[in-house]
């Protein structure tokens, strides 16, 4: 027996302890999910462990062969990026950019190898003789229609190689739609095989009965050999049976990764052979010599409707292999080691960097002093905000000193600021020399905005219509808002602040470069000598890498390799990153006060109010009381969905919405509340009553001295769980208000999920946060909560 019961209760504590654990399960993948990254919450089968509890994360990179911009605008708010506008986005050859996939590291030591690891080859001058060979020929070549004139516009670059062979190469290899893509390149294809093929079977019955195959007495020998191999040729079936079999062989090639530039000799060689039996010109050469005259317009035909469609595809591959061939062959200079390891600047560093940039930089004396006073307060993370926060001030500062009141002041902004985001629109269009133009005419003509409007649509008007036309004419925005300052004092000067607007935008636009080529810029431990700096923007994941006197073209064709490399610190901080993020999405330090303060005020009128209640329906004696008790309790039958609009409604009417009243009134009494209690009072005997009364004690007096000490397990047992109830509140805290100023903790959590989806890291961090003072507030609870459930009810 003594067995038996051991074997037992062994078998009830391996229940228990799988009942825990299974209880525990969703909190712990709760946890272990907030520790993990964004691309790894979405991997399946699911896993328990995070890269980011690793010392050597490995990261996919490729070479970005895009357009490169000199501000880099995934990197600005929306505010900065409206005051930069279209500012300037000149190309920079020399710039090799790095994209990473995934989710970018936010510290630790960067190790970026281009290339295998070996050696990597580049050139900074090519033989323009040998250029001048290689765009004839490519030239030289058929292409399908839909591809010539875009090679044909390449011919255009030249006089630049370098840039020749970017754009070749961003034509065929890496752009949006490439010619190379193995989906596009292949469909095209069979459509050119079954076009020519279609022709075929249209035109070689008509060919054949051609007269330039009649054979006369005058022809030579050789002609009539011509003559009769052409009639042999066309009379074959053998080009449909090939053309097919070579079609099926290049379809083969439409799965694979990347584009077809790694197969592009195996296709070449299945059109090439095709060729060789096929291009009935090329033979005719081959075997005869020459082609006779008599039957040119048949072999051209021939060549121009059937054949060419087929070679037009062909020569795509060749003239990709001159360039790459003419590519590889031009890097003559050698790196050795291309490795190059980067790491972050401390805060101090860069604050340090930023403020001596400011001061090396042209700005104005005015914005100088503003940008350094924001340095100075220390304000670095929101450098460009701030900066641009005061520059509106100073126009803001002057339409007030003028004589205008608030509401005009604000006003006017607006519509200044109005005028001013269009003219950066116009702007961005300009060249150098008309923007220096613009800028003169802004600065001469601001007090009147009808002369500048006449102004800039003579000198812009006619080239750019669209741009202009928003601002210019009786419609126009200058004109437009400019009548609306008509009421106000000095017009003039109001207008004459669009000066000093747009100079407000131009500083914004030099500051933000400033910063971008500061505050991104990396401390480099290690780099080839032909880097001269690097700057990384953890914001989109990019690495810009700037050469010295080279073109980035000569390393577009390179694998990347990529790790960062972490410190215990920085080991912990990429754990917990996911809650430092979710923390800065949403002002969570707000919804935790309003959640905070409407938990314990709900939960004390709770308590205050149920204690009174209890005490009455358990200790006083009434006409009703246990009807009107079980009216009470009655109304917990009714669905809270059900109270929903008509609570909504009174709230409306009593004008408490964003208000703590309607968070709060609505719950401060609790039916459940009111019975735990109750329950607890009807076990206390009605002697502790009357002897108290004998003792010359109110009832008042006795209910907070005597009932509510000898009942306080039950109390704080109420208290939690309306507390718990109270904490987790979503729907009706959602319902009443609209102003995150208003929100609680649980509405706050659904800023993590979008129509976009959800970033489920940031998600349970939040959550995991907002749970936890419930967690720690049971735990020195537990005893009560244990004990309060446990007496309710006993007599």
């Amino acid at each position: 027996m003594k067995i038996k019961g051991t074997v037992f209760e062994i078998i009830l504590y391996i229940i228990a302890f799988a009942g825990a654990a299974i209880m525990l399960m969703p909190f712990i993948w709760m946890i272990v999910t907030s520790l993990k990254l964004p691309e790894e919450v979405q991997i399946f089968p699911p896993t328990w462990g995070t890269v980011n509890a690793l010392s050597i994360r490995d990261i996919n990179a490729s070479i970005d062969h895009s357009t490169y911009s000199a501000v880099n605008y995934s990197a600005l708010s929306l505010q900065q990026f409206l005051n930069v506008g279209q500012g300037r986005t000149s190309s920079a050859s020399n710039v090799l950019t790095v994209n990473f996939a995934g989710t970018p590291p936010l510290r630790g030591t960067i190790y970026l190898t281009l290339g295998n690891g070996n050696p990597i080859k580049y050139a900074t001058e090519v033989n323009m003789s040998k250029v001048e060979d290689l765009i004839t020929n490519v030239d030289s070549m058929i292409y399908p229609a839909d591809y010539q004139n875009q090679i044909s516009e390449l011919k255009s670059l030249s006089a630049n190689p370098d840039e020749y062979m970017k754009a070749f190469l961003n034509i065929f290899r890496y752009g949006s739609s490439p010619i190379l893509s193995r989906i596009d390149f292949t469909k095209n294809f069979a459509q050119a095989v079954n076009s020519a093929t279609t022709t075929a079977k249209m035109f070689m019955p008509a060919l054949l009965r051609n007269q330039a195959l009649n054979v006369s007495d005058n022809d030579a020998s050789s002609v009539v050999a011509q003559k009769d191999f052409v009639k042999s040729f066309l009379s074959s079936n053998d080009f449909f049976t090939e053309s097919d079999s070579m079609l099926a062989s290049v379809l083969n090639y439409k799965k694979g990764v990347g584009t077809l530039s790694s197969d592009i000799p195996a296709v070449e060689g299945i059109m090439q052979n095709f060729l060789n039996n096929f291009d009935l010109k090329t033979i005719l050469i081959s075997k005869f010599g020459k082609i006779d005259p008599s039957l040119n317009v048949l072999v051209n035909f021939y060549e121009q409707r059937i054949m060419n469609p087929i070679i037009g595809y062909y020569d795509l591959l060749k003239s990709y292999d001159l360039v790459v061939n003419f590519y590889n062959d031009s890097k003559q200079l050698t790196v050795e080691d291309p490795q190059m390891i980067f790491t972050f600047f401390t805060p101090a560093e860069q604050m340090v960097r930023l403020e001596s940039a400011i001061k090396n930089s042209t700005l104005p004396s005015t914005y100088m002093n503003t940008a350094l006073g924001i340095i100075k307060a220390g304000h670095t993370s929101h450098f460009i905000d701030d900066f641009i926060n005061e520059t509106d001030a100073m126009v803001k500062t002057d339409l007030l000193s003028i004589g205008l009141n608030q509401s005009e002041a604000d006003n006017a902004f607006r519509g200044i600021s109005s005028v001013v985001t269009n003219m950066k629109i116009l702007y961005g269009v300009l060249n150098s020399s008309e923007q220096s133009e613009l800028n003169r005419m802004i600065s001469e003509y601001a007090g009147n905005w009808n002369e500048l409007s006449q102004k800039i649509a003579d000198a812009f008007g006619a080239e750019h219509p669209n741009s202009t036309g928003v601002l210019t004419g009786r419609s126009g925005q200058l004109a437009y808002i400019g009548s609306g300052f008509s009421s106000y004092k000095n017009q003039t000067e109001i207008e004459r602040l669009l000066s000093v607007s747009w100079s407000n935008y131009l500083a914004v636009t030099n500051v933000t470069d400033i910063y971008n080529n500061t505050y991104y810029t990396m401390k480099i431990i290690k780099a080839p000598s032909i880097v001269s700096s690097i700057q990384y923007f953890p914001s989109n994941g990019s690495v810009k890498i700037f050469l010295n006197a080279v073109n980035s073209v000569w390393f577009l064709t390179l694998p990347v390799k990529v790790e960062a490399h972490f410190n215990f610190s920085q080991i912990f901080a990429n754990l917990f990153e996911a809650y430092v993020q979710a923390w800065n999405a949403s002002p969570f330090a707000r919804y935790y006060i309003n959640t905070v303060f409407v938990a314990v005020v709900t939960t004390f009128l709770n308590i205050v109010f149920g204690v009174m209640a209890a005490f009455a329906f358990s200790k006083l004696h009434f006409a009703g009381r246990n009807f009107f008790f079980m009216l009470f309790i009655a109304t917990m039958m009714i669905p809270g969905e059900v109270l929903l609009v008509p609570n909504f409604i009174t709230i409306v009417h009593f004008g408490w919405l964003n208000t703590y009243y309607a968070l709060i009134i609505p719950w401060a009494v609790s039916a459940f509340t009111i019975f735990l209690i109750r329950q607890n009072f009807m076990g206390v005997p009605d002697e502790l009553l009357d002897a108290a009364k004998i003792d010359g004690a109110s009832r008042w007096r006795f209910l907070w001295t005597i009932m509510v000490p000898l009942s306080r397990p039950v109390i704080i047992t109420g208290a939690l769980l309306n507390f718990v109830g109270s904490w987790n509140a979503f729907l009706w805290v959602l319902i009443v208000t609209n102003e995150p100023s208003m929100r609680t903790l649980p509405v706050g959590l659904q800023n993590f999920s979008s129509n976009a989806g959800t970033i489920y890291n940031q998600l349970m961090a939040a959550s995991t946060f907002t749970m936890l003072p419930i967690v720690i507030l049971f735990l020195f609870a537990q005893r009560y909560f244990i004990e309060g459930i446990a007496r309710t009810g006993i007599k």
